[in-house]
């Protein structure tokens, strides 16, 4: 008899455990599906040859928050916003950062071209200047790893965070 109550406990444990782990996962990824975006099987990173993170090419909606559309506004540097984005993916910033709800969602860039200008984007991107002071130890470490991009690279970085702007083509604010 007792034996049946622990195989009982133990699948009641494992059942809650799977829910659990069900829930956590559907709360910190909402809208999986809808991120889920085509891959051309040619995607390799330049540098290392291991495979790049794909380019999304819709843009990635979260509900209850602002449309924020990641790809760069036509006008806004064009070809040097969209090199940007390019480097954002091989980078892999969406390790630390996220746009429109796609990438860790602790450090959204949504609307960041509104709220800095460009000089201090590259504060941030560097982890120099007034963001030094701002930033953990640990993730000035990690950034000075982009000290060490060519000057075309950095602008086009830049770029694109200036082309991320609350309210891109759908006019509404976050």
């Amino acid at each position: 008899m007792r034996e049946r109550i622990a195989i009982g406990v133990c699948l009641l444990v494992l059942t809650v455990l799977v829910a659990l782990s069900y829930l956590f996962a559907v709360r910190h990824n909402p809208d999986a599906a809808a991120a889920a975006v085509p891959v051309s099987g040619a995607d390799v990173a330049p540098t290392t040859g291991a495979p790049a993170m794909p380019v999304e090419t819709t843009p990635l909606r979260e509900p209850g928050r602002a449309t924020i559309d990641p790809t760069p506004i036509p006008g806004v540097a064009g070809a040097e916003a969209e090199r940007g984005r390019a480097l954002f993916v091989q980078h892999g910033c969406a390790t630390c950062h996220s746009i429109a709800g796609a990438g860790n969602p602790r450090n959204p860039l949504d609307g960041v071209g509104s709220r800095r200008d460009a000089e201090a984007m590259r504060d941030w991107i560097l982890g120099t200047g007034a963001a030094a002071g701002q930033l953990p130890v640990t993730v000035r470490r990690r950034k000075e790893r982009f000290q060490q991009l060519p000057a075309e690279d950095l602008n086009a970085l830049v770029a694109y965070m200036a082309s991320l702007k609350t309210g891109n083509r759908t006019g509404t604010e976050q």
